[in-house]
């Protein structure tokens, strides 16, 4: 059902190609954020207007209960009015944004091998900003980046390059795109839906193939810049004869 709902909305401006190819990644992301907006707004607007409707058609609405109920939910809804008029950006950032992003990562982002609760903690420590990223929504369009900044705290693991079937960007005429994940104990963290995989299904929902994978030892003693500027050209290459489009390109 949530599927269905999926194609005909969110996914509407695609063929069924590239929603078959979408579905499997972000379902569980667009269900929870659809879940948490409903229940916020349930609970602390609809909820109480029924207990209103409900009071008012009781027999013994004239009971000094029924009243007292009458009266104080009437007051909540005119408060709960006039407050969410003048925070609307703020309670609706929060239902479908900050609740969303905190109940997925306890349900999906922290359920895996490759980042165990303790690494996430770890990370949290030792880099908040990038604990932030890993943990919402920014880390979309900054795996190359956020993957090093994984790899730099956790000083194990790699950093997996793999061009990936995407069908859902018609601004690249390549058949491929560049895409990183963090690899460790055979899992990866993908930080295109924040979730947890093991190596080959990654592989599979992504339809990719394998550039190369980079160590710690690869990177240590390395800033981002400098790691990306010394294999950004042999990646180039390697995209090029594979129709493959990448952005990681040495500064001007």
């Amino acid at each position: 059902m949530i599927k269905f709902i999926l194609r005909k909305t969110v996914f509407k401006k695609y063929d069924k190609e590239t929603q078959d190819h979408l579905l499997p990644l972000l379902t569980k992301k667009y269900t929870t954020i659809w879940f948490c907006c409903f229940m916020f707004h349930f609970i602390f607007i609809v909820a109480p207007m029924l207990l209103l409707l409900m009071s008012v058609h009781d027999k013994e609405f004239d009971s000094a209960f029924n009243i007292a109920l009458f009266t104080g939910i009437a007051i909540y809804e005119c408060l709960w009015g006039f407050f969410y008029l003048f925070f609307m950006k703020d309670i609706i950032d929060f239902s479908i944004n900050v609740l969303p992003d905190t109940l997925y990562n306890r349900l999906y982002a922290q359920r895996g091998k490759a980042l165990l609760k303790q690494d996430f903690k770890k990370i949290k420590e030792e880099n908040y900003s990038l604990y932030q990223c890993i943990t919402s929504c920014l880390c979309q369009g900054h795996c190359y980046g956020i993957c090093f900044e994984i790899l730099s705290v956790q000083k194990t693991g790699n950093i997996k390059f793999i061009a990936v079937k995407d069908l859902a960007n018609k601004d690249n005429t390549e058949t491929y795109t560049m895409h990183v994940l963090y690899e460790n104990n055979g899992w990866v963290f993908d930080t295109y839906n924040q979730r947890q995989y093991p190596v080959e299904k990654a592989l599979i929902l992504h339809k990719g193939i394998v550039y190369k994978d980079f160590s710690y030892n690869d990177i240590k003693g390395l800033n981002y810049e400098e790691f990306r500027d010394k294999n950004c050209e042999d990646l180039a290459k390697w995209c090029e004869e594979h129709d493959c489009y990448q952005s990681w390109k040495k500064d001007d």
